[in-house]
């Protein structure tokens, strides 16, 4: 197991979003399926084949997430298609296979890094952030889903792209000094 569990949070609950998508019939509460998650991970380490390798162990957590997650919409056909069809784009995402292991590893750590810079923004700029660049929503589609104008949807955006680049460009000045 490369790092304690509980660095992998951040990480694990960007996953969860975007293997959720947006608008389905039920609401779930992701961070409680990312610490039973964690829970399962460590109940479970014994069984962990790939040693030492980061890229084998964050594998291993997104599958235990995954089937966290359509256990949970397990009686939505809707949701577990949409879990599917995230996971399949979210694998080839990672995996691209025209790419190198060190290309693989690099993607990785850069959306772990978005994953910990999401994570320290306001829960509303988060979701509007999300939605609309994860997730490809309208800014209408999001003013809708949470309950808001189109003109404070576009005021979260704008905060939130701006911290975000912010926390981004500060965590790679800490990766190089």
């Amino acid at each position: 197991m490369p790092r304690p569990l509980e660095n992998y949070q951040d990480y694990l609950r960007l996953v969860a979003r975007l293997l959720w998508q947006p608008g389905l019939q039920r609401r779930l509460d992701l961070s409680d399926l990312v610490q039973q998650t964690l829970l399962k991970a460590h109940k479970n380490r014994d069984q962990f084949r790939g040693g030492d390798c980061e890229e084998q162990w964050r594998g291993w957590l997104r599958a235990i997430l995954k089937n966290e997650l359509l256990q949970a919409v397990s009686d939505i056909t809707p949701g577990r298609d949409s879990v599917y069809e995230s996971s399949r784009i979210l694998d080839e995402f990672i995996a691209a296979g025209h790419s190198s292991p060190s290309e693989r590893v690099l993607r990785i750590e850069q959306m772990e890094r978005l994953a910990t810079a999401l994570g320290r923004l306001l829960e509303d700029e988060r979701t509007a952030v999300e939605l609309k660049y994860l997730h490809g929503c309208s800014v209408k589609s999001i003013s809708q889903h949470m309950g808001r104008t189109g003109d404070a949807v576009g005021g979260l955006l704008k905060r939130g792209m701006r911290k975000l680049r912010r926390l981004l460009q500060e965590s790679g000045e800490d990766k190089k000094g």
